[in-house]
């Protein structure tokens, strides 16, 4: 996001309406208007990225699938090469 006057990067507000947008896509209708008042944030005025599942979700599930490939790289890589391989006979 660009800072310009109008608008400025806030982490912790984008945050809480990604939070907030996860739980109402997912049916928490209850505990996102509860989180919605304890959070103390109004959505109205922002523009939050609109996916089907919600933008926190999508975003985990990439990361979840990076993460999973660059341990199991990582892992690989730092195993002698007798041990990574399974012998029978």
């Amino acid at each position: 996001m660009a800072n310009s006057d109008n608008m400025e990067w806030d982490a912790d507000k984008l945050l809480r309406l990604y939070l907030h947008d996860y739980m109402l896509k997912r049916g928490m209708h209850n505990t996102a208007q509860t989180f919605k008042e304890e959070a103390e944030f109004d959505n109205k005025d922002s523009n939050v990225i609109d996916s089907p599942d919600g933008f926190l979700h999508e975003w985990w599930c990439l990361f979840y699938d990076v993460y999973k490939f660059r341990t199991v790289q990582d892992h690989e890589i730092s195993l002698p090469e007798s041990s990574s391989k399974v012998r029978t006979k």
